[in-house]
Formats: structure tokens, sequence, C-alpha cells
């Protein structure tokens, strides 16, 4: 087992950016080992763990937010920064006869199955495990109070970077923008009451009050779940609609939503990576935000409703900057009803004799109800629901998926029906 830990010197404090504040509150309502993301990098090759090993203290040292513990003083919660160390060991485990894939699949399991954090004890998590003389892979865990998604892609490229570095024996390229920065500066910006007017005019409901299509009531925890289908769409699909991709699945998943809603006035948690300054591209934090984007109405064609729900969608992101549920009134918060689209990207870097790759992720940065989420594959697409298990059995969650992929497909056949002939269908 590989793990950092530093001595007790604090090296700064800082408060909790507006996004932090809000996932902390959130912790205490719901299980808070829940809210995390954790990654496996799969190194094929001879590894030199001694390169290795100051690859990661590289990495370390670059990033506050990976050397970051949280501690309440006088009950505010605070984020200390500390001087790190690295104890690195590696785990050989009985896993014979069994297929490298297989392997992979049981000790990113076991590794995600551990407590993400504790108060007063470091966040970055590191598992180093051999799977077999050629095969090693390199766990990496950061709860969401640290990290978002993207930040595990983040993650591998400045590990592999800082492992080239140390193999050719040169220093790294630019220093990457702290998070605590990052937070000083949102929290700047949602001091001008003029910037965060736009959200308080949304009248954004609280989250027990958006309509939730197919849910039953629950006392239950949240237990997230998924499923996933292919989506057969082309490019020439959308040359009557003027659209690109992200727009049409964001739009449809809207009307269906509207289509269970009966009427009611529906909203979506639009997920939104908040790294739109180049100097964030290289940076480890909570940057992305799922913002509450109110659906079009359905007395549109489909044309219209799509371009509609894009005009609606351009203008959150444009004020994604001033966006905290505590200035909607509703904080804690979150979007029960999301989507999100992933742009398709390969995490894999051959350093001599090793290959590396992003074998495995998985991330789940703040609760919801339903989410809808759709990644570009080789020729077509991958749509995944996630849901909360205790609202929603499995065949309801597919009923939405698979009604979904249906109304791509009438939506694209179809662009100037009216949108409510749809949802009678």
């Amino acid at each position: 087992m590989g793990i950092w830990s530093g001595p007790l010197t604090v090296v700064e404090g800082f408060q909790l950016s507006p996004q932090q504040k809000n996932l902390w509150l959130l912790r205490q309502k719901f299980i808070p080992e829940i809210f995390r993301i954790d990654g496996a990098i799969l190194m094929e090759g001879r590894l030199d763990t001694v390169f290795l090993k100051a690859a990661l203290l590289k990495v370390i040292s670059r990033h506050q937010i990976l050397r970051t513990v949280f501690a309440e003083q006088q009950s505010e919660p605070t984020q200390i920064v500390r001087e790190a160390t690295l104890h690195f060991d590696v785990e050989r485990r009985a896993l014979d006869n069994k297929s490298l894939s297989a392997k992979l699949d049981e000790v990113f399991a076991r590794f995600c199955e551990t407590i993400p954090f504790r108060k007063n004890f470091p966040t970055f998590r590191l598992s180093l495990v051999k799977l077999d003389p050629e095969s090693h892979v390199l766990l990496v865990g950061l709860p969401a109070l640290c990290g978002d998604a993207e930040s595990l892609g983040v993650l591998f490229d400045e590990i592999t970077a800082a492992y080239r570095s140390c193999v050719e024996n040169r220093a790294m390229g630019d220093e990457p923008m702290q998070y605590a920065d990052y937070g000083a500066w949102q929290t700047e910006v949602l001091e001008d009451e003029e910037a965060r007017q736009f959200w308080v005019n949304q009248n954004v409901p609280a989250p027990q009050a958006w309509p939730l299509p197919l849910a039953r009531e629950t006392t239950e925890r949240f237990v997230p779940g998924s499923i996933s289908t292919d989506l057969p769409v082309r490019a020439g699909d959308l040359r009557g609609l003027n659209s690109d991709f992200p727009a049409l699945f964001l739009s449809v998943w809207q009307m269906l939503l509207s289509r269970f809603a009966g009427g009611a006035e529906v909203w979506t948690g639009v997920g939104v990576d908040g790294r739109k300054y180049s100097k964030l591209k290289n940076a480890v934090g909570p940057y992305s935000q799922y913002l509450p984007v109110r659906c079009p109405s359905p007395k549109l064609s489909a044309r219209e409703y799509l371009q509609q729900s894009r005009r609606g969608y351009a203008k959150a992101v444009e004020k994604r900057d001033s966006f905290a549920w505590e200035f909607v009134g509703k904080g804690p918060g979150f979007t029960p009803v999301m989507f999100d689209y992933k742009e398709e990207r390969s995490h894999t870097i051959d350093i001599p004799p090793v290959h590396f790759s992003l074998a495995r992720t998985s991330a789940c940065g703040e609760p919801f109800a339903l989410e809808l989420s759709v990644q570009p594959k080789e020729k077509a697409f991958l749509a995944t629901v996630r849901f909360d298990r205790s609202r929603y059995h499995e065949a309801d969650a597919r009923l939405i998926l698979t009604g979904f992929v249906t109304l791509v497909n009438e939506v694209v056949q179809h662009p100037d029906r009216n949108v409510s002939a749809f949802t009678s269908e």
C-alpha cells in the first residue's frame, strides 16, 4: 500500500470555496463516502518504482489540493495545506489464474471500498499493486471536496509527465493554478450582487421540488446505480437540425423529462467543467458543477425547441462563475435530474519501456436522482443513465433510457414536428 502523510506543521490555511462549502454541507445529509473520485493507472512494462515515487512527490508538491486536510475550527470547515512525504511500498496480491482485466477489476473494486478521507487526515489516496511480473496498477483517489471526474485525467497527465521528467532528468512544465486561489477568486465574484442577480432571478426550485419521472417516495439512503446502451446516431443525422450532438442530446433529454412531468415546469442540471481558462487545464480540484437550466416549453417544433434549449444552456454557461446554491436561497443544493456530455479523450502514453493507460475511473461528485450521460465512441455514442436505487428500480431506469433512444431517433427523422406530438406517442 502506498500512502503519503505529512508533518503536523501547517503550511497555510484557506477557507472553503463556494463549491466546497456546498459539498461539505451535502456530506452532512448523505453518506459522505459515496462522494469521491477514483482511478486506476495501468503500467505495463519494466516499471522503475524509484522514478515513480519521485514522480508522485513532484505531483504532490505541484498541487496543494493533494496535500490538503480538512478540519473544523470554531465549527467552521477549513482546508489546511501541509508539507508532504511519501511512504511507498508495492503490494503483491494473490491474483493468479485471472486475466489482466479481471485483476484490474478486483483491485479497483477493493480500492473504491476504502474510506475516501477522514477529518485531519490527508485526502489523496494511493496504492500500487503488482498484478504480474510486467504489470502494475497505481490506484488514485480523492474525495469530491478535492477533485472532479476531469481531475482523474489531469492526474494521469501530471503523473506521466512527472515520470518522464524523472526518466529524462529534466524539469516539468508550468506550475498549475492552485485550487485555493481559484476558490478565493470565485468568492470575490460572488460578493458582487449584480453578478449573481441572474441566478437569483431564475427562481430555481429547491431540490425536493423538482419533478422526478417514475420515481418513488423514499426515506432510504442515496445508493447510485447505472445502466448503459449504444446510441446509433451519425454525423449525417444532424444535417436538418443545425445542431451539434451535445445540444441535440440535452434537448431530447429535456423533451423526455417534460413528457413524464405532465406539464409541470422541468429543470435539468447540466454538467459544466469550470476549466475554461488555459491556466486551469492542468489543475486538480472540484472545478466542475451542474448548473440548473429550465427546460423550454413543449409548444414548439423539435427544431425550435433545440435552439431554445441551446440558448438557455449557453446563458447558464456564460454566468457559471456567479452560481452558488447559497445565493439562490436553496443551500445546500444539488440538481436531482442531470445531463452530462463527456468528450472522448484517450489517456494513454508510452514512456519506454512502460506503457501507461488510465484503465478504470469512477466518480460521484454530488447526489442525484437521475442522470443521463452521453459519451462518444468510435462510431456511435454510449448513453448511460445513472440513478438513485432508493428511488428507482432498474426496470424503470431502463424504460427511461429506452425512451431517450427512441425519442432521439424520432427527433432526427422529424425535426419540424411539434414536441407535444412526440410526447403524446
